[in-house]
Order: C-alpha cells, then structure tokens, then sequence
C-alpha cells in the first residue's frame, strides 16, 4: 500500500491516505495501517529502540479505537439497519469521544504529530473534516455523520445534513 515496508509513515501519501480512511469509516484499513507505522508496530511489540519510544498502552490504545467507534459493526451492514436503529446507544459516540480526547492529549502526538489531526477527526473537528474534504460534500457529510452526530438520523435531519455540507463545499469554492 505503502512504498517503504518497514518506515510506510515516510510516503507522501501515508497520513492523507489514513485521514482519507478515517473520514470514510474504513477503520479496518485505517487500523493495518496504522499497525504498519514504524514507531507503533515497535511499541505494539513490546520493543523500545530508546527512552522516548511509544508508550506501549497507548499505542494498543489507539489502535483499539477503530475496533470499538460505535458504528463499526454497523458499517458493513448498514442497508439492512435502515434509519431508524434502535440498537445504537445514543451515549457510545460521546464514550469513544471521550477515549479519544485522553489520547489526543497523551504524549502520542508529540511523539507522531500527524496524529492530532486524525485525533481531530475522530472527534468531529468541523474545520478540520471540511478542510480535509476538499469541496467534496459527500465525504463531508459522511465524516460528519460518523464523527459529530450521535445516532442514525430521520431522514429529514439527515438531508439537513447532506443540504448544509453541500451548502458549505460549494461557498467555499466558490
């Protein structure tokens, strides 16, 4: 996927790609990835190449965030859910949220600064989702109805979402 096997992270295309992912729900390639990056995989492995490596627990911690987003079992099915779920515990999204500040505070991202932005990702950074949409609305309102609304939607709230995201994409291009 990457250029370099054992230092992926250094390709140009590494972190767009991830935050491509990410805003797309993709968490099980987000997560191979993620597993791929030199520094994680190490500390994931228990090795420590010196004093300032990862902290191990954060790292599993991190990587146990694509596992357990609320909708992730939803994902793959979601045309038989429909919009009106009820197995969707309102408080989940507020829960990992809640596990992701912690990490977005940790020394994690002193230690990989690309992952404040995926950190802002996850916990639904308005301007950081449209700025990484680039005019694209379908990705916006995507991302933003995995990361800042707690539940599958009405139909009607739904298109508001969709309306504002196009309203927002076309502004900005224009």
């Amino acid at each position: 996927m990457f250029g370099d096997a054992t230092h992926p992270e250094l390709s140009d295309t590494y972190w767009s790609t991830i935050y491509g992912l990410a805003m797309r729900g993709r968490f099980d390639v987000v997560l191979e990835a993620l597993m791929r990056h030199s520094e994680i995989a190490l500390s994931v492995q228990g090795h420590q190449r010196f004093a300032g490596s990862l902290d191990r627990n954060q790292c599993q911690m991190l990587l146990s965030l694509f596992t357990s987003h609320p909708y992730v079992e939803l994902l793959p099915k979601l045309e038989e859910v429909g919009f009106h779920s009820s197995s969707i515990d309102n408080n989940a999204l507020d829960e990992w949220k809640q596990r992701v500040s912690i990490l977005a505070e940790s020394q994690l991202t002193l230690k990989i600064p690309e992952l404040d932005t995926l950190f802002q990702i996850m916990l639904g950074d308005h301007r950081t989702l449209q700025t990484l949409a680039n005019n694209d609305w379908v990705l916006l309102s995507l991302s933003q109805l995995l990361f800042v609304y707690p539940s599958i939607l009405a139909r009607s709230n739904l298109s508001r979402i969709v309306e504002e995201c196009i309203q927002s994409t076309t502004s900005k291009g224009e």
